[in-house]
């Protein structure tokens, strides 16, 4: 079959659509205020490159998005990288802006949701443990605090340090602390 070859820049005046496939499927065109590149037929629209797929500013000096082959997808915010897909997962540089009202969901391998990350109005975080599991706050692999799954204790496992006021409420018998001893059994209670 014959091809038709173009020397020259062709000029397609505004709403005036570059069109392909049998049905025009694919249209290019520009509208007179915003240019289209559009998907207006059966199947994908789909962009193939070996190299990395680039999504520049209109006069390139910006970049907006990048997709490497066989490797990471990049957002930019002002030409900024802000977020990046690695091999374990995703990198963020700056704040994660959760909003009101809105969840961070932590869930295991399997897809269960295992916490939830919120704040309220008054903007105080939350940390909710859904299927009453219980919490660990670590360093490197030492538990420092657990908070119990079922019991509600908090258990302060390599010590704590005060240095203001510690506020305890009162437990079910009426006592404000319960201090316990190495020994199983031994406390001392405070009122």
């Amino acid at each position: 079959s014959t091809l038709n070859m173009f020397s020259k820049s062709t000029l397609h005046f505004d709403g005036v659509k570059a069109l392909f496939g049998n049905s025009s499927d694919l249209e290019i065109f520009h509208d007179g205020s915003n240019s289209f590149i559009k998907d207006a037929g059966t199947g994908n629209l789909e962009i193939w490159a070996d190299g990395a797929v680039i999504i520049k500013s209109g006069d390139g000096t910006e970049t907006k998005a990048l997709f490497d082959t066989n490797g990471s997808v990049d957002l930019y915010y002002d030409n900024s990288k802000k977020f990046e897909t690695t091999a374990g997962g995703v990198q963020v540089e700056g704040d994660v802006d959760i909003r009101t009202g809105k969840k961070l969901i932590l869930q295991r391998p399997n897809n269960a949701v295992a916490c939830e990350m919120s704040t309220d109005v008054a903007g105080t975080m939350i940390l909710n443990s859904v299927n009453n599991e219980g919490f660990k706050l670590q360093n490197q692999s030492t538990v420092l605090l657990e908070l119990g799954n079922t019991d509600n204790n908090a258990n302060f496992v390599s010590g704590a340090t005060f240095p203001g006021t510690l506020t305890v409420g009162v437990d079910d018998t009426g006592h404000d602390v319960k201090f316990f001893g190495a020994t199983a059994g031994s406390f001392l209670l405070w009122d």
